[in-house]
């Protein structure tokens, strides 16, 4: 979290196994103060659900 800079752009990457992954950086981000927008795979966002919440959470949809 220290290293997320207070201002200015940011790219934080994360390289995850399941969809808690996704929560749990959505947490550490927010500690910092920072808004934080996600990068997705399609099916996420055509599940039932999961889909709905990642669209809250301002998710960009991929379609790899």
């Amino acid at each position: 979290m220290e290293r997320i800079p207070a201002v200015g752009p940011a790219i934080v990457v994360g390289n995850h196994r399941s969809y808690f992954d996704v929560s749990a950086m959505s947490l550490v981000i927010a500690k910092s103060g920072r808004p934080a927008r996600f990068l997705g795979k399609k099916e996420v966002f055509d599940a039932p659900i999961v889909g709905q919440v990642a669209a809250a959470m301002g998710g960009i949809r991929v379609d790899r």
